[in-house]
């Protein structure tokens, strides 16, 4: 069955992969992590590194809990097999392909950091270290339909595509002990790895980026407005819920109930 996991799926958060997402960001253990799991040899299925597949691998041997493509379920890890899947297509890291094809066009500092992990596989579930004026720009290029200057960077029908709520669907849900169980209905506000909305699930609507430690992009097309927060992760992942609801507040009554 993981052979019919598509690159579609895996753009949607579809794969049907049991990543309890949750858990792993509120737990330091290695047991929680593909990535560290395969680093200390806990993976024994897969090739040991320096292999460049051993990470894509060591995600793979989680249990499939859902036939792929059925069941919504936010993995930083189907991020990283999208990258996975890019460079066994064109034989090109998904960093050296933004820099050269992107981020150069953009004007984006060439010293932005993406990194290889392992190599020349990107790690495209983040890690993405990048100067808030060049993430603004990337910003600046979704609400354009893709176009900078008098280039058309991306196609505006991928963005449509990318970009659309998937709508009513079925989320995935886990017990407690933190074990897939059945899916339930969800109005399902996430394209392919963009928010529709400025809360995690509900909310205005805006096209949404959000990273680590409560770092986010918000997108409002209708109004001509980006607006950009950047955060550590010193109090991170205990407090980030309330965080992201106290800047959700103070953005919507001073500057969106303004406009």
């Amino acid at each position: 069955m993981r052979k019919t996991i598509t690159l579609r799926n895996v753009l949607q958060m579809r794969s049907g992969l049991a990543w309890n997402e949750p858990a792993w960001l509120m737990s330091f253990s290695a047991m929680k992590d593909p990535l560290l799991r395969a680093y200390y040899g806990m993976a024994p299925a897969c090739p040991a590194p320096p292999d460049s597949h051993f990470l894509a691998c060591s995600i793979l041997q989680q249990p499939l809990a859902y036939t792929p493509g059925t069941v919504w379920n936010y993995s930083t890890y189907d991020s990283y097999l999208i990258s996975t899947f890019f460079s066994g297509i064109t034989g090109h890291s998904l960093n050296q392909y933004a820099a050269d094809n992107l981020f150069s066009h953009l004007g984006i500092a060439a010293d932005t950091d993406w990194p290889n992990l392992p190599d020349p596989i990107t790690y495209g579930g983040g890690l993405l270290n990048i100067r808030s004026r060049d993430l603004a720009k990337l910003g600046m290029l979704m609400l354009y339909d893709g176009r900078w200057d008098t280039e058309q960077l991306i196609s505006k029908e991928w963005l449509t595509q990318t970009t659309a709520s998937q709508g009513p669907g079925l989320n995935a849900t886990f017990d407690a002990m933190g074990e897939p169980a059945a899916a339930a209905p969800l109005d399902l506000y996430y394209g392919m790895q963009w928010w529709t909305k400025t809360g995690v699930m509900d909310g205005d609507d805006a096209l949404t980026a959000r990273g680590h430690a409560g770092q986010f992009m918000q997108i409002f097309k209708d109004k001509g407005l980006i607006i950009l927060i950047t955060s550590d992760a010193d109090s991170y992942p205990e407090t980030l819920p309330v965080r992201s609801s106290q800047i959700n507040s103070f953005l919507k009554t001073n500057i969106l109930d303004k406009l």
